[in-house]
């Protein structure tokens, strides 16, 4: 890792250097590694869900009844399955697969590869939003729509009568199709067949860009700054996401990769292409998140690899039937989703004995920028956790969010990145302010605050727009949010509107040094704050409409509407979330 002034604070990852060929070619890679080998397994699935022509039997095991496939079984499916696509028309456009994480979405993922085409998976549960659907649906064109029931075609159907491009293909992966619809079953679709003339499957896609790699993959973000964005991920941009299964999470054949994260989540897309690519097995305990599920995954395969949010991590500690025994087969623990602290370290050890925490920072438009790697050690700075430093070929700064001027080493500012995992833009020039070009290249602005310290580690902060400013001072919400759970042991989430009319005040962070004596509240000290500031606003929520009844009554007028920001005083007054959780005056 290198810089151009060790006082700026941007980094710079070593050379990456990789042959870009293909999606397929990937895959076909941990074929190679791992031909007989498990690649999945789904344990809320039977094992005869989907019934394969020539089932690779004598490599799953005969003690389960759950879902497992071999890289031979993913792969003879795959292709198959793409056949039979691409003699019903389907080209190298878009497939939008409204998929759980379920065998069909690990199919339909490679059989989009064996096409080269585009693939998108979305969030089932977007359905019952129509809204949604049709803006997705509008942006993608997709040629090729999949969905796991009947419930969800129905639906789709009305839906795709209000839009002007009609999808090609429909596919519904329960057995049988909605009767007198032109949804079309799985199986039907999974005979091995030949192509006419002996044609190959074509696999020239040209959807994102002439001169560029094309398209593999299509995910949106979050919206946290509005309406979703698509970001469309080239081929490129994977082999470059995936490149680190050895080197940076040491996964090979023998691994074990739980997926939890909904599969339309960078998280779930990522560590499953990691672990492909390294020929090992992904595991699907549920079809949503289920902590007593996931630990009988864990327990039942050995599971090694676990990407997780730390919402996910609280979630499995506390359930009842946890016990360090049952997880003892995790080696690498991946938490993301907050700022892990010396307190948070010390606990997901003790519960994941003899695995390696770490914490980890990535986004929908550009993962692994940023990692720690097998030999980092966890490094703290005043009680936080660094996110790791600049992975191969990436570029990672810290700027003035308005300026895009380079700060100094330990100053705050906006994380921007650049390299060969982050996209070139969004799908259809959408945002276009939130990219940038200078001497080294092209850079995506993340949103997220940060600090590079001396030794060139990235520590996150949080959103930008949950920044409170009072007095001059900038307030984290992610780093009280850290302070109160490690301090009081509380699970709180403070980026509420109510908390933006807050005074905050909260001690060491590594970035501002105030009092320490605000934070040394025990629980019980909490709670009988927040009462005493409970009965206080309480009287302030009557006192308003009470002035304006005596008002009246004296005048013999009715009193004055509230103004909207009287009305969100007097609902401020009665949400006293804020006050029970830490104590502090509203002001």
């Amino acid at each position: 890792m290198s810089s151009e002034n060790d006082n700026k604070a941007q980094i710079f990852g070593v050379e990456y250097e990789s042959e870009v060929k293909d999606l397929w070619d990937l895959f076909q890679e941990g074929h190679s590694n791992n031909p007989h080998g498990l690649a999945f397994a789904a344990l809320h699935q039977d094992r005869n869900h989907i019934q394969l022509p020539s089932a690779d039997t004598e490599n799953i095991s005969s003690l389960t009844q759950n879902l497992e496939w071999t890289f031979a079984d993913l792969k003879n499916a795959a292709e198959a399955l793409a056949s039979s696509l691409q003699l019903r028309g389907a080209t190298h456009s878009v497939i939008a697969a409204f998929l759980f994480p379920t065998a069909e979405w690990a199919l339909f993922k490679w059989a989009a590869a064996k096409l080269a085409a585009p693939f998108a998976p979305l969030d089932p549960r977007m359905l019952a939003r129509e809204e949604d659907v049709k803006a997705v649906l509008e942006l993608l064109n997709a040629d090729s729509i999949i969905v796991h029931e009947d419930d969800a075609a129905t639906k789709l159907d009305v839906l795709l009568q209000t839009l002007d491009h009609q999808p090609k293909i429909k596919v519904i992966c329960s057995p049988f199709a909605v009767s007198g619809s032109d949804w079309i079953p799985l199986t039907s679709l999974l005979n091995p067949i030949s192509l006419p003339n002996g044609s190959d499957i074509s696999r020239t896609n040209g959807f994102h860009d002439a001169n560029a790699s094309p398209t593999g993959r299509i995910l949106f973000t979050g919206g946290s700054t509005g309406q979703p964005k698509a970001c469309e991920h080239s081929v490129s941009n994977l082999y470059a996401e995936s490149a680190g299964y050895s080197s940076m999470r040491d996964l090979s054949p023998a691994s074990r990769t739980l997926i939890q994260s909904p599969c339309n989540h960078i998280m779930a897309c990522a560590a499953a292409l990691l672990t492909w690519r390294a020929g090992a097995a992904v595991i699907f305990p549920a079809q949503t998140f289920n902590p007593r599920a996931s630990l009988e995954a864990i327990e039942q395969y050995g599971v090694t690899y676990l990407p997780v949010h730390h919402s996910m991590t609280d979630a499995l500690i506390a359930d009842p039937a946890f016990e360090p025994r049952r997880v003892a087969s995790v080696r690498y623990l991946q938490v993301g989703g907050a700022l892990i602290g010396a307190d948070l370290l010390e606990r997901y050890a003790q519960a994941f004995i003899g695995a390696k925490v770490f914490p980890f920072w990535g986004m929908t438009e550009g993962m692994y920028t940023t990692a720690n790697g097998l030999q980092d050690e966890p490094v703290l700075r005043d009680g936080i956790l660094a996110v790791g430093v600049g992975q191969p070929g990436s570029k990672v700064r810290v700027a003035d969010p308005e300026t895009n001027t380079v700060c100094r080493r330990n100053e705050v500012g906006e994380l921007h990145i650049g390299g060969p995992t982050v996209i070139a833009r969004y799908m259809h020039d959408a945002s276009p302010d939130s990219f940038y070009e200078d001497q080294y290249g092209r850079w995506f602005k993340s949103g997220d605050q940060g600090v590079i310290d001396g030794d060139g580690r990235v520590h996150m902060l949080g959103r930008y727009k949950d920044v409170i400013k009072r007095g001059g001072e900038n307030c984290y919400p992610s780093l009280a949010e850290h302070q109160l759970m490690s301090k009081a042991g509380l699970k709180v989430s403070l980026t509420s509107r109510l908390f933006k009319r807050a005074r905050l005040v909260y001690a060491n962070s590594p970035f501002l040094s105030l009092s320490r004596d605000q934070t040394r509240l025990s629980p019980l000290l909490f709670i009988v704050h927040g009462l005493i500031r409970a009965a206080r606003l309480a009287s302030l929520a009557f006192q308003t409409p009470w002035r304006a009844r005596s008002q009246w009554r004296s005048s013999a007028q009715p009193p004055r509407r509230p103004s909207p920001s009287q009305k969100w005083k007097s609902r401020t007054y009665w949400s006293l979330g804020l006050d029970l959780i830490t104590g502090w005056p509203l002001s």
